[in-house]
């Protein structure tokens, strides 16, 4: 049972109620204006209700079949949500005041009830889920936004539909068997159609003079559009398999953004909109050309295009800030770029051999999987360079000089560069993974503005450059001949050491006033570790076979990870600090013991160590560890 509730309540929220059954008869609260009651999976009735609601909720009823009489009569009630309400067949005729009714997830709701053009308040109507509803009655007139979804065995929508003079949104989504739309009404500003199985034609209304967005999504049956109407800004077409065609009404002069994605048979685009600002064409695997690009173009993403051999002279517009290209396995040269372009992205074009000159106002230049390139243009040095990011350039042996604007360098798995040139005094992000000819780092590393280091799969490289005073994080993984690491410099925050077979010390300087993450992971010579600087907060070690002692641990240290250790056979006395969260010890064969664990632990975890230690905490793995540190 509910406590008495107090008649001055406004809002009244009964939320998780896994027992309840049944509620009061009425609730007698004059000045409710809010109620929502749910996940009550066992409640069979509800009361009647007050009359002064502005809002009302149903979610989660799974047990009731029946909704009060007293809803008919809420002539202040606004807003209504009936939501996966499972036993619900009938519903009352609705108040007249209602603006917004969503009913979703009704598995035994058959029809909706004839009264429904009569709200001549409702501007939002939203259906979804109600798998038994085959036919909807006539919609009122003020409705506004329509959005009608999974309904299974929906097969015709009225066809009052088109006299709605207020309506301006409508979202049709998965309703397989709807063959046939009614015109649309002339105050329409968005159409959006998804999942519709049956649908083999649009009506020839659609150009309508309101019209501003158009979406088409997974329409298998569609084989034609109709005129478009020229108050249009977005268009977007997605798994159309049936369409061959664009319509050639397509240049009109409002169209702003044109998406095109899984059309499997278009051939050819129409001349396109002078208006046309983004454009997106993704995986039309039968286009074999592009028309001219619009002088008003600022983005152009082309991706999956088969077919496609050559891009447009005309590219080379000013207006065009931003150029993807994206697996276009024919395409082998690119025209003039637009002198004001700042994006650049070519991923997996593999018989593209040449770039031409990089424009000066370039910021990001992001180029991968060129198989056939085997040098970057010699213009690279320009003033607004800030990212360049090289992955999978088979072929290319050096780079050119770097730019003094740039702030990040990701050169990937280029298996031929055997040298990079000197890094320009503002870089503050590098990269460097998968060279495996690359013997030496350039003697200009240490730059004062380098904050970010990580180097990965580089077998040939034997020793780091002195390193940049300003380093915040150094990764170093899979760098199997690397010795000897340089004095780690004092603004260090992260340090990721891992692979590092020929490491046998890490360097005494490590006690520095910054260091917050330490993580040491298979270095197999390794056998000490010097003192830890006691600013330091997480520490992870695996996979260090060698290693047979830790020094202290400092007082700031949170969480404690120690894996596959094969030689550690006890832990410092120092764990007791009060800071200490987390302690994860898993894999240590020779651990015998713990010491006095810290009353403020969180988190404990033991397994795998020595059967002694083990007997003990018997794999414990809890958060509340009040139980552990009382044996």
């Amino acid at each position: 049972m509910l406590p008495n509730i107090p008649a001055s309540l406004k809002k009244l929220e009964l939320c998780n109620l896994e027992k309840l059954q049944c509620m009061p008869s009425s609730l007698s609260i004059s000045s409710l204006k809010i109620s929502i009651i749910s996940n009550a999976p066992h409640l069979q009735e509800l009361p009647e209700l007050p009359s002064s609601l502005c809002e009302l909720s149903f979610i989660n009823l799974e047990s009731l079949q029946t909704l009060p009489s007293s809803l008919t009569s809420l002539y202040s009630l606004e807003i209504l949500s009936i939501i996966n309400v499972t036993q619900l067949r009938l519903l009352p005729k609705f108040p007249t005041s209602l603006e917004r009714l969503s009913l979703g997830k009704l598995k035994s709701l058959q029809c909706l009830p004839s009264s429904l053009q009569a709200i001549s308040s409702l501007k939002y109507l939203y259906l979804e889920g109600i798998p038994l509803l085959k036919s909807l009655p006539d919609f009122p007139p003020p409705l506004c936004w329509l959005h009608l979804c999974d309904l299974e065995n929906l097969d015709c929508l009225p066809s009052s539909l088109s006299s709605l003079s207020s309506l301006q949104k409508i979202n049709i989504d998965k309703v397989p068997l709807l063959q046939l739309l009614p015109n649309i009404p002339a105050s329409l500003e968005e159409l959006s159609l998804s999942g519709l199985e049956a649908l083999q034609c649009l009506p020839s209304s659609l150009s309508i003079s309101s019209l501003k967005r158009f979406h088409l999504t997974e329409i298998p049956l569609l084989q034609l559009l109709p005129n478009i109407p020229a108050s249009l800004e977005e268009i977007n077409l997605f798994g159309l398999e049936a369409l061959q065609f664009l319509p050639s009404s397509l240049p009109i002069s409002s169209l702003k953004r044109l998406h095109l994605t899984r059309i499997m048979h278009l051939k050819s685009l129409p001349d396109l909109s002078p208006s046309l600002e983004y454009m997106s064409v993704n995986n039309v695997c039968q286009l074999q050309l592009l028309q001219n690009i619009p002088a008003s173009s600022k983005e152009l993403y082309l991706s999956d295009l088969e077919a496609l051999q050559c891009l447009p002279s005309s590219l080379s517009i000013s207006s065009l800030k931003r150029l993807h290209l994206t697996k276009i396995s024919l395409l082998k040269s690119l025209p003039n770029l637009p002198p004001d372009l700042k994006y650049l992205f070519i991923d997996n074009v593999p018989q593209l051999q040449l770039l031409p000159n990089i424009p000066a106002s370039l910021e990001v230049l992001n180029l991968s999987g060129i198989e056939a390139l085997q040098f970057l243009p010699s213009s690279l040095p320009i003033s607004s360079l800030k990212r360049l990011h090289l992955t999978g350039i088979l072929l290319i042996k050096s780079l050119p000089d770097l730019p003094p604007s740039l702030e990040s360098l990701s050169v990937n798995n280029i298996p031929q560069l055997q040298l990079l040139p000197n890094i320009p005094a503002s870089l503050e992000e590098l990269n460097l993974s998968g060279l495996e000819a690359l013997q030496l780092l350039p003697s200009s590393l240490p730059i004062s503005s380098l904050k970010r280091l990580h180097l990965t799969g580089i077998p040939l490289l034997k020793s780091l450059s002195d390193l940049p005073p300003s380093l915040e994080s150094l990764s170093v993984d899979n760098v199997p001949q690397l010795q000897l690491l340089q004095n780690i410099p004092a603004s260090l925050e992260e340090l990721k050491l891992s692979g590092l077979e020929a490491l046998q010390f890490l360097p005494s300087s490590l006690p520095i006033s910054s260091l917050k993450r330490l993580h040491l992971n298979g270095i197999q010579l390794l056998k000490s570790l010097p003192d830890l600087p006691p600013s330091l907060k997480y520490l992870f070690i695996y996979k260090v076979p060698q290693l047979q002692l830790l020094p202290n641990i400092p007082a700031s240290m949170e969480e404690l990870r120690l894996y596959d250790l094969e030689a550690l056979h006890c832990l410092p006395s120092s764990m007791s600090i009060s800071s200490l969260k987390g302690l994860h010890l898993d894999r240590i064969p020779e651990l015998k013991s713990l010491p006095d664990l810290p009353p403020g632990l969180n988190y404990l975890s033991v397994k795998d160590c020595h059967p002694g230690l083990m007997e003990r905490y018997q794999s414990f793995d809890r958060r509340l560890l009040a139980y552990m540190l009382s044996i």
